[in-house]
């Protein structure tokens, strides 16, 4: 179904708060300045977001909705026989490599515990989908260590393997070995090996 100038609208607003964001943090992206990048006027975009706030929260629910499609794709390449490094491997690389959306990632985290209540209140809940939701998808792949430290547990290690790997990526871009990552990760999970 083709997009209707109202999406299109919405999502160039989105796509340049997004990059703003990423390039220079969120106090310094001012609302005057994402509409005037996105060439609509002030009131269009009050029309789309009536706050800060509420561009904010679209922005980090599709960052985790395109990062939750990252690992989910990367989830769906494993096959059956695949080892655990390689599927540490791939997942790592996703993450690493989505430098943009780790620079959006990491202001949005930033501003969320620093002071934004009603933004941190959002991120909460959203990451507690995000949690299940990977849950689900990490201990398919990795049942008996699922059933040994439990679910939550094993889908909450994930979390900090990906958001870490993220943040990372960000300090030493470039400059990450997934390769030996993944081996380092998969010695802990060797009782899943295939």
């Amino acid at each position: 179904m083709p997009e209707t100038k109202e999406e299109s609208v919405k999502a160039r607003i989105l796509r340049v708060a997004r990059n703003l964001i990423a390039q220079q943090g969120i106090y310094k992206t001012s609302l005057a300045e994402i509409s005037r990048e996105a060439g609509i006027s002030r009131g269009t975009l009050f029309y789309y977001f009536p706050s800060k706030q509420d561009l904010l929260y679209q922005i980090m629910e599709e960052s985790i909705q395109e990062l939750t499609e990252k690992v989910v794709a990367a989830i769906k390449e494993i096959q059956s026989n695949t080892k655990t490094r390689d599927i540490f491997y791939l997942l790592l690389r996703y993450i690493g490599e989505s430098h943009a959306l780790n620079q959006t990632n990491f202001h949005l985290f930033q501003e969320a515990m620093a002071k934004n209540q009603r933004l941190k209140k959002r991120f909460q809940e959203s990451y507690r989908q995000w949690q299940s939701l990977m849950g689900e998808h990490i201990c398919q792949l990795f049942p008996k260590t699922a059933a040994r430290y439990g679910p939550q547990n094993l889908a909450a290690l994930m979390l900090a393997l990906i958001d870490g790997v993220g943040l990372q990526s960000l300090l030493e871009y470039g400059s990450l070995d997934y390769k030996a990552l993944a081996r380092a990760i998969a010695g802990i999970f060797q009782e899943d090996s295939l």
